[in-house]
């Protein structure tokens, strides 16, 4: 641990005092009876020869005395700035900037035959008028930072002096023990599991799991496991009137690479940071020095490309209108190109995202991101689920022909990729804080033969999932970007209801009377979404997505469902 870590943790005394207080312990370990040291030490406690006390306590005090004169001197310097110079340097600065600089800036701008500019100020652009300035401005600012900034480099973060530092002040101190009481055991524990959660809740925070998804990770997610459409070609498509087809039948000029996608994100246009600036006002603020000051500074007028931090990917919630084909008319693709096209006042959803930088967006859908099986081969009976399980001796021959036929429409390596997109990255697709949902949450006019209109966007399973996953972590406005991260193409303004975080629980409760193609999927979805919550929620204290309760009767808002929201569902 750095001193000065340790020394604004603790807080008792400047750094002078608590660097004294650490000589003194040093120099006092190498006093008294060298049994008694022997016995407090103990060989099984602390890893160090016997000796090593007397052999290092000294260089400790060496060394932490000219890291406390270091330490004295840049508080001197830190003093004498705020004290003396800070204010000196004020006052020879704001008159020459007010009154001189101008008339510097005119004579040096001006011709000698400039129209309306008095004679006698075209003399400000001789040499001799600009020597006070570089003398009394630049030169006194260069000389108050630049050693400044030496001495800390050198000495305050120089990383084999504060780790020689660390050796000998560990072998110079006693060890203490912390005692092993059930509360003290207790504490650990809370803080081994928040540890646990804060990695957990990075996982829909951070890019890398996203990239994870799409190139693999070495483990439970393999290259190509999910693709995503371009959404150009998507709308192309809609455009067109055409269907869009599965996985497999997709040509690959549809698709978006994680390549293409991390080129994408880099053209996000720059904006301000203010991320960055409320590190850096907290970093001064902790530990003023002129080095936290001109990062501070920095951070104010510099701009970060993607200050959003949003990602170049859209994920679709909408009902599947068949059990074989989610859209086999098309029609669902009609009005989700029809609603995105007129958000934002004409612009689009694709138009919001081009102002940003963004030239194109990656698409989730579940149909075209992960390989499913021909829904040319599906039979009308197979939406019977009992019957479809049946063994083949208990099928007709033509019906057990036509599962086969069905199953092998779709590869042993395709279906284990979709078991593991289901599995390991159907969560982040949702969840993710950087990633935009999209809510088609209205059915097409001209619905298929034979389909149950009580069958809506709330009543299934896997739609239900989806959306209480797009509200978890989502931020409620974005500071340069000109879209809402999560879309209800019911909404004509291109927002959502925001509701407060639904908790495994309640979860529990809407699933068991939601709807599923597959019964099997309940346990899975129930399972998802409860090790989502609690990453998600498990590291937030206060919500960060300031959700706007638009029904606060409904139950899925009720606040005191929060306080169980880390819990699994029992």
């Amino acid at each position: 641990e750095r001193p000065g870590n340790r020394y604004a943790r603790e807080g008792r005394g400047t750094c002078a005092e608590l660097a004294l207080r650490d000589a003194a312990r040093a120099w006092a370990c190498t006093q008294g009876p060298r049994a008694s040291k022997s016995k407090q030490l103990g060989s099984s406690q602390l890893s160090l020869p016997e000796n090593s006390v007397l052999i290092y306590a000294p260089a400790a005090f060496g060394l932490t005395v000219c890291m406390t004169a270091t330490r004295l001197l840049r508080s001197c310097v830190e003093t004498l700035v705020g004290i003396v110079l800070l204010p000196a340097l004020l006052l020879i600065m704001f008159p020459f900037h007010l009154v001189v600089s101008p008339l510097i800036a005119l004579g040096l701008c001006s011709s000698d035959a400039a129209v309306g500019v008095p004679p006698a100020l075209l003399a400000w652009r001789r040499l001799p008028y600009l020597i006070p300035m570089v003398l009394f401005v630049d030169l006194p600012i260069a000389i108050l930072f630049f050693p400044t900034h030496l001495i800390e480099g050198l000495f305050l973060r120089n990383p084999l002096i504060l780790a020689v530092y660390n050796l000998c002040r560990r072998a110079s101190q006693l060890p203490y023990h912390v005692p092993t009481l059930p509360d003290t055991e207790s504490g650990l524990h809370a803080r081994e599991r928040s540890r646990a959660n804060t990695n957990d809740g990075a996982r829909y925070r951070g890019h890398d799991s996203i990239w994870a998804a799409l190139e693999g990770d070495g483990d439970k997610v393999r290259p190509g496991d999910v693709r995503l459409i371009s959404l150009n070609w998507l709308m192309a498509l809609a455009e067109r009137g055409d269907v869009l087809p599965r996985r497999q039948d997709l040509p690959e000029e549809a698709f978006l690479s994680s390549a293409q996608l991390r080129r994408i994100e880099q053209g996000a246009r720059r904006g301000f940071d203010l991320a960055g600036f409320a590190e850096a006002l907290q970093r001064f603020g902790k530990e003023p020095s002129p080095s936290s000051f001109l990062g501070f500074i920095a951070s104010f007028f510099g701009r970060k490309r993607n200050p959003d931090r949003l990602l170049p990917v859209i994920s679709v919630s909408y009902c599947w209108l068949e059990a074989a084909h989610p859209d086999r008319e098309g029609r669902q693709l009609q009005l989700l190109s029809r609603k995105l096209r007129g958000l934002y006042g004409g612009r689009g959803l694709l138009g919001a995202c081009r102002e940003y930088g963004f030239s194109d967006m990656g698409v989730f859908l579940d149909w075209s991101s992960g390989y499913q099986k021909d829904p040319a081969l599906w039979r009308g009976w197979m939406a019977d689920q009992a019957l479809y399980a049946k063994s083949d001796g208990a099928l007709s021959e033509q019906q057990a022909a036509d599962r086969r036929a069905y199953e092998a429409s779709r590869t042993a390596e395709q279906k284990a990729a979709f078991d593991r997109m289901l599995s390991n990255t159907m969560d982040l697709w949702y969840a993710h804080s950087a990633i935009t949902v999209v809510l088609l949450t209205q059915l097409p006019d001209e619905l298929p033969a034979g389909f149950d209109p009580s069958r809506t966007y709330d009543s299934r399973g896997w739609t239900t999932f989806e959306r209480c996953s797009a509200e978890l972590a989502k931020l409620s406005s974005l500071q340069s970007a000109r879209w809402s991260l999560v879309i209800d193409v019911s909404d004509e303004g291109g927002g959502a209801e925001r509701r407060l975080p639904t908790t495994p629980q309640r979860m529990a409760k809407l699933l068991a009377g939601c709807r599923f193609t597959n019964g099997a999927d309940s346990s899975l979805v129930l399972q998802l979404y409860a090790k989502t919550a609690a990453a998600v929620l498990g590291t937030v204290s206060v919500p960060g997505h300031s959700p706007v309760l638009s029904h606060v009767h409904s139950a899925l808002t009720f606040p005191v469902h929060i306080t169980h929201s880390s819990h699994s569902p029992s």
